[in-house]
């Protein structure tokens, strides 16, 4: 009965289009069907969950002038039930 949860955050100072501005993925997981929510650490994260406060799992360049990550992404469960979470960039 975990929920995981994963988004991706838009910082990127060169870009001007929202598409083009996704620079951070997020993870968090929630035990209490969204009251709480934990890192993969499973250490409580503070809301509102940001890029200084919640867990980074991946992150572009920031400086640099390219397409940005695809705005959405997608959790699969290993055999064990830990989590795997993918997105991909232009």
């Amino acid at each position: 009965n975990r929920m995981h949860l994963t988004w991706n955050v838009a910082k990127n100072p060169k870009a001007t289009t929202v598409s083009d501005t996704h620079t951070h993925l997020m993870y968090a997981y929630s035990d209490d069907e969204g009251m709480t929510w934990k890192n993969s650490k499973g250490e409580t994260l503070a809301l509102p969950m940001t890029t200084e406060n919640g867990e980074v799992v991946y992150m572009e360049d920031p400086g640099v002038e390219a397409k940005r990550m695809f705005n959405g992404g997608y959790i699969t469960l290993t055999a064990d039930q830990r989590p795997i979470v993918l997105n991909w960039s232009y």
